[in-house]
């Protein structure tokens, strides 16, 4: 940001240090001289992420299913729920499977 003041040409310091235009706009958007950690990452992070809505029974029906057939994968281990009239996918099978 020295340089840009000095300078008072923005895409003269961009090429100075190899940055493209939008990450020096974007710094100069969040820049503080008196707090250089203004210029710090900041978390990516969603601050609401959906939760599952499995039922429990379900979940417990389909961790059931997966330790009396250790070798079948969610797609066969679908089927089973399916006959028994609870209709759930594949990958709601592995993505219970994988959570557990």
């Amino acid at each position: 940001m020295d340089h840009y003041y000095r300078h008072k040409n923005a895409r003269l310091t961009c090429r100075y240090f190899g940055i493209s235009p939008q990450t020096f706009y974007r710094w100069k958007r969040r820049f503080d001289p008196y707090d250089l950690r203004s210029l710090e990452e900041e978390s990516r992070r969603p601050l609401h992420v959906r939760q599952a809505q499995t039922p429990a029974a379900v979940r417990e029906r389909i961790l059931q299913l997966s330790k009396e057939y250790p070798r079948w994968g969610r797609d066969k281990l679908a089927v089973l729920p399916n006959r028994e009239g609870i209709k759930i996918s594949g990958s709601t099978v592995g993505r219970e499977m994988t959570r557990y």
